[in-house]
């Protein structure tokens, strides 16, 4: 991108190509949040349905520590899903949370732009430098994060099978 005050028709089709790459990865942000949100609904159901399993099989047993509970196979193994369950729920909370902040900035820049490019047909010359290079920058990052799977097995935290163990006696799960 040249960094000079830019005239005529050039200026004004640079900036539109910039905003509607900004309204296209928008629609692309949106659509993954749409999606980890349905991954995350359905993740959230199977824990639903461990977690009553385990709580069954507690009463069946009658199993009132965790060090009795993980004796049985059921028990430890639906500990083990809902470890798993919990681990990337937790993992799609985070990228939903990071694509709305995504979302917020691109709607900004898209706003900016557009009126920046009032602007500069008002002006017939506008110095778009600045604003070129901050959705450049936007879009690089944003583009790269849509490109990223939505569960990262690297970034998964995993909460002890314990811990779960006692949200489930206590009613929390």
């Amino acid at each position: 991108m040249p960094n000079a005050v830019w005239g005529g028709q050039y200026g004004v089709q640079a900036i539109k190509q910039r905003i509607n790459a900004l309204i296209h990865l928008h629609a692309k942000m949106a659509e993954r949040i749409n999606t980890a949100r349905s991954i995350r609904a359905d993740l959230m159901a199977r824990d639903r349905e461990f977690s009553h399993e385990i709580r069954a099989t507690r009463e069946q047993l009658n199993a009132t520590t965790y060090s009795d509970a993980i004796t049985d196979h059921r028990i430890r193994n639906n500990l083990k899903l809902v470890q798993l369950v919990t681990g990337y729920c937790s993992a799609l909370d985070d990228k939903i949370a990071k694509y709305q902040v995504g979302l917020v900035k691109l709607k900004y820049l898209i706003n900016r732009a557009e009126d920046e490019l009032k602007m500069y047909k008002a002006l017939e010359s506008f110095d778009t430098t600045e604003l070129l290079t901050d959705i450049e920058q936007v879009i690089t990052e944003y583009q790269a994060e849509i490109n990223l799977d939505l569960i990262e097995s690297d970034k998964i935290a995993i909460r002890s099978c314990e811990s779960i163990w006692e949200d489930i006696v206590a009613g929390r799960l």
